[in-house]
């Protein structure tokens, strides 16, 4: 089994994520859990509020095992409206509150979950 410290580069990082998916799957689907727990919290401070209603409205699921996939979306009729105008100004939050955090983050998802999986399954 791979260390984590002997992962370099991007290719060894996604060919051991794919490996640690395959051979457990539910520790891939609590960390893919965590991670959209952490973008939740992250978007949440973005979010406009003029009513507190679209910053209420989020839903988090996580569904699947062997290929689990997850969802973090703002239920509104608005929300699509209020995230993709950027001429709107709000006193408090801003546009593009969920792809802001997500675009930050994106770039080390894959290591993160490594790391994760690994954590959960004292793999390494």
């Amino acid at each position: 089994m791979a260390d984590l410290m002997a992962i370099q580069g991007s290719d060894k990082v996604l060919a051991e994520l794919k490996r640690l998916k395959k051979e457990c799957p539910l520790a891939t689907k609590d960390a893919l859990r965590e991670d959209l727990f952490e973008l939740e919290a992250a978007s949440v401070p973005l979010v406009p509020v003029a009513t507190g209603r679209l910053r209420n409205a989020r839903t988090v699921v996580v569904r699947g095992i062997i290929d689990p996939e997850a969802l973090l979306s703002y239920n509104t009729a608005y929300a699509v409206y209020v995230h993709e105008r950027l001429d709107l100004r709000h006193p408090v939050g801003e546009a593009k509150f969920l792809e802001k955090p997500f675009k930050r983050r994106a770039k080390n998802f894959p290591l993160r979950m490594v790391r994760r999986i690994q954590r959960r399954t004292k793999i390494k």
